[in-house]
């Protein structure tokens, strides 16, 4: 594995979100709270061989989840992290495009044997990003079609 590829991935799924935690935290703080929405993935949850580094980056980021959740919570900050499943998106159309049956595959891993269409996030999103769920902190979702964790 190549190291600058993990420190920027690392980089990218790890630090950016604790960065902008770090920088909107006051803000929320000032106007009484607020929710952030981490992104994670189902590969948080299992390794692979060609997606290690995304995988343990992501599962470092389930686990920044819910350390920010516990500082943040007496500022009335409630953190979570949404961790999908198989989404029609540019990152699995261009595997697929190298590896022609990819998202039939992934699909498959679904016991809806599916992928998901992007607009398939935006209830979730609107979940966490609202008082419905005010008393859900530290906690990261699966919105993945049955994807076993």
């Amino acid at each position: 594995m190549d190291l600058a590829f993990w420190r920027k991935v690392f980089s990218v799924n790890v630090e950016g979100p604790l960065r902008m935690g770090q920088l909107v935290a006051p803000l929320m703080r000032d106007q009484g709270g607020g929710s952030i929405i981490n992104i994670a993935t189902m590969a948080a949850y299992s390794g692979g061989a060609r997606i290690c580094a995304y995988g343990a980056s992501k599962a470092a980021l389930v686990n920044l989840t819910k350390s920010m959740a516990q500082e943040l919570a007496p500022w009335n900050i409630r953190v979570n992290a949404l961790a999908p499943g198989p989404f029609l998106s540019e990152m699995v159309e261009g595997v697929e495009r190298s590896e022609p049956g990819y998202k039939d595959m992934m699909a498959n891993l679904t016991y809806m044997r599916r992928i998901a269409d992007p607009a398939e996030i935006v209830g979730p999103v609107l979940y966490l990003a609202s008082d419905a769920s005010s008393f859900v902190t530290g906690d990261e979702i699966a919105v993945c079609g049955g994807m076993q964790k």
